[in-house]
């Protein structure tokens, strides 16, 4: 008896004690020199500045967009487009395979012509042939019809698989045989990327970064469908007007 009741104790003790370190490893209290205002700030400096890193990268599309898309691509593919996707920064790297990334926006057009609040997205694949060292380019992606539309705000697309697609230049070269196809990109006409097959090349929501920067309460396909104005995101109202321009 005498030995049970020794062991109820250790345990008894052991859950008193094991939760209250747990809790100090992952909730740091406040050092001694800290105000409650400073602790708190250290606490939201980290979503603070991914909102931050967010917003640099509307800038970053709004201004590709704006130098690289000619007349000539603005005529033929993003006035009759159903939605646009911008990847301001899409680097290749690797010897023999290459792993394509890069994080991007999109938006959709509306029934009225408006253009949807800029969702984030997240461009994967990979390439064969022979890549040495790392390089980037600028990709702008033209959803051409509702069925490419309807996948991208399922939040998963696949070039060459699901979706058919053409691709072009943004110096202005016209995207081969576009008739009838899903979707149209245009990358730089120079470098890796030229003429460089995107087959396969996946694009995704990234709900991380929509989290980040919209809250948890939005998500990837309300984003899409929602377009009204952000007044908190100068970015976002500049890359719309760029889209409808």
């Amino acid at each position: 008896m005498i030995r049970t009741l020794k062991m109820m104790g250790c345990c008894l003790a052991a859950a008193v004690l094991f939760p209250a370190m747990s809790f100090a490893q992952y909730d740091e209290p406040p050092h001694f020199d800290q105000t409650p205002q400073e602790y708190q700030r250290g606490r939201m400096k980290e979503p603070q500045m991914l909102w931050q890193e967010k917003e640099q990268l509307l800038r970053d599309a709004s201004r590709v967009f704006k130098q690289l898309i000619t007349p000539k691509a603005r005529s033929e593919y993003a006035q009759h487009a159903k939605c646009i996707a911008v990847f301001p920064a899409v680097t290749e790297a690797a010897i023999a395979l290459g792993v394509r990334t890069s994080s991007g926006i999109a938006s959709c057009k509306g029934a009225n012509a408006m253009w949807s609040q800029p969702s984030f997205i997240d461009l994967r694949g990979a390439s064969l042939g022979v890549q040495l060292g790392a390089k980037s380019t600028q990709l702008v992606m033209f959803l051409m019809n509702d069925k490419a539309k309807r996948a991208l705000i399922e939040g998963r697309l696949t070039l060459g698989a699901d979706l058919s697609y053409a691709s072009g230049t943004l110096s202005g070269d016209a995207a081969a045989d576009t008739a009838g196809k899903d979707i149209v990109t245009l990358t730089e006409s120079s470098g890796v990327f030229a003429g460089a097959s995107l087959n396969g090349t996946i694009v995704n929501a990234d709900n991380t970064s929509i989290q980040a920067f919209y809250g948890e309460d939005m998500s990837h396909s309300e984003l899409l469908n929602t377009f009204r104005s952000n007044e908190r995101s100068p970015a976002s109202e500049d890359l719309k007007r760029a889209f409808a321009s």
